[in-house]
Order: structure tokens, then sequence, then C-alpha cells
């Protein structure tokens, strides 16, 4: 008899080791796309502001990451960027119940007839961009 309640202790340890560890995180997936013509943008970098947490898009334009809960009740936010997009700064919902979010992005507006310039300093500090 005492075997098998250590046996039963063997095999239920690990598991609720497991599931404390996963109270800790909750999963967000999202896809991320162009704004005017709904096209999958690949490769997008998805950052949790504040933190090292991050993730690219797979060539599908979907994300997952897992999100530390937060306790204090402060809203955790995501820091998206993507070359020729405007960056976004983009609020994880509280619950994500398995949805897939969607998350659109704006092109940046460039003008070829006003081109930006890059202007360097003499000491070699990072390029100003100037209009």
């Amino acid at each position: 008899m005492k075997f098998h309640m250590l046996a039963i202790a063997l095999i239920l340890g690990p598991v609720t080791g497991l599931r404390a560890q996963e109270e800790g995180v909750r999963s967000f997936s999202a896809r991320v796309i162009d704004r005017t013509n709904d096209e999958l943008l690949p490769f997008v970098k998805v950052q949790l502001e504040g933190s090292t947490i991050s993730a690219l898009t797979d060539e599908n334009g979907v994300v997952s990451l897992d999100i530390p809960v937060n306790n204090t009740g402060e809203q955790c936010y995501l820091t998206i960027t993507y070359v020729g997009y405007q960056p976004m700064r983009y609020r994880v919902p509280r619950s994500n119940k398995g949805r897939l979010r969607t998350i659109e992005l704006r092109r940046v507006k460039f003008d070829m007839r006003n081109p930006p310039v890059i202007r360097y300093g003499k000491d070699g500090p990072p390029p100003l961009i100037e209009k």
C-alpha cells in the first residue's frame, strides 16, 4: 500500500508543479496585417514593453507569445515594429480566451519629392534626420 501511495505521489508531483508554472503566464496570439490591403506581414518584431520577451511573426503573419501574468493590475503593452510601417503600441487584453487577434499596421508615408536628408555631426554621433 505504501508503494502505491509513493508511486501516485511521484506521478502527480511533477504535474502539479507544471500547473503552478503555467499559471504564471498566459498565451497571446495575433496576426499582423497591412491596414490598407489586409496583406499578412511576415517577420514583424513584437516585443513585450519593458522586457526582453519578443518574437517575430511567421511567414503567415502570426505571432505567439507567452506573457507573464501581472498581479498588480497594470496593463501590458506590446511594441510592434516593421520596416516601412509606423511603430505601434498595442494593449494586451487581460483575457485572450484562445482568440487569434488581428493587429493592423499603417505604412509610413514617404514623399519622393521631399525625401529626408541625413546630416552627420562632426564628432560622429548617430545621424540626425531632418526634413
